[in-house]
């Protein structure tokens, strides 16, 4: 069914009515303590790390695309998913379970190069970008020479701790997250039979055992924040 002009018109105002609404309530939330200043600027700095990383997906698949489909490619403003990149990182941290978010997957034109090698280098741009994060956090937190850190010190470190939650993520073999990608590169053709028939099931495992995790307080997201916590101490020597 064709959306009418006039419908069109609407979404972008529905999302502005949305994000003004939301930025009252947020700061309601941070004025009467509810929300710390450390969790409002881990939620900027993960949101801000989603954002980049899309931006740099997007100019990558504009390299591996047509000229005259290019325009084909979504943009990272379009991308933004309310659920996935402002409610759930959101949640999470405010649950302190842990910091994640994405944006909406690019949709390949007709003009996208083939082959497995293309699918790879678009997956593996967020990782290294988290990396390139990730090292430079470590080198401006090692090179403080303030025994008490500054709000920028501290910016920095709470940028590379998101960054490091991101990259360990994405690298789970977990489709549709880079890991996978990878991985099915990787995989000999004699197992993708086998490989096929459990592929739709790895998310909602995945996300199953999340779920119970957090349900049956088996303790699976504290241990994992617990040792990425202190290998992120341990590497920016705070």
């Amino acid at each position: 069914m064709a959306i009418s002009a006039r419908s069109a018109a609407t979404v972008p105002k529905t999302r502005l009515v949305v994000a003004i609404i939301g930025g009252f309530l947020l700061a309601a939330l941070v004025a009467s303590g509810r929300i710390s200043h450390d969790e409002l600027l881990a939620y900027g700095c993960l949101v801000v790390s989603v954002l980049l990383a899309g931006l740099i997906t997007t100019w990558v698949t504009h390299r591996q695309v047509a000229p005259a489909e290019r325009h084909l490619v979504p943009t990272t403003a379009s991308r933004i998913d309310l659920l996935g990149t402002i409610i759930i990182p959101a949640l999470l941290i405010l649950g302190g379970v842990g910091l994640f978010g994405w944006l909406r997957p690019i949709t390949a034109p007709q003009g996208m190069r083939p082959g497995r090698n293309a699918l790879v280098l678009r997956s593996l741009v967020t990782p290294v970008f988290h990396v390139v994060v990730i090292v430079m956090c470590v080198t401006v937190s090692r090179g403080s020479s303030s025994s008490s850190p500054g709000w920028l010190d501290h910016g920095f470190f709470l940028l590379g701790y998101a960054n490091l939650w991101l990259l360990v993520i994405s690298l789970i073999p977990v489709p549709p997250l880079a890991g996978s990608v990878v991985l099915e590169r990787l995989l000999p053709v004699t197992w993708w039979a086998r490989y096929a028939r459990i592929r739709p099931f790895l998310l909602r495992g995945a996300l199953g055992i999340v779920a119970a995790s957090l349900l049956l307080h088996l303790g699976i997201e504290t241990a994992v924040q617990r040792l990425l916590s202190s290998w992120w101490w341990s590497l920016t020597g705070v």
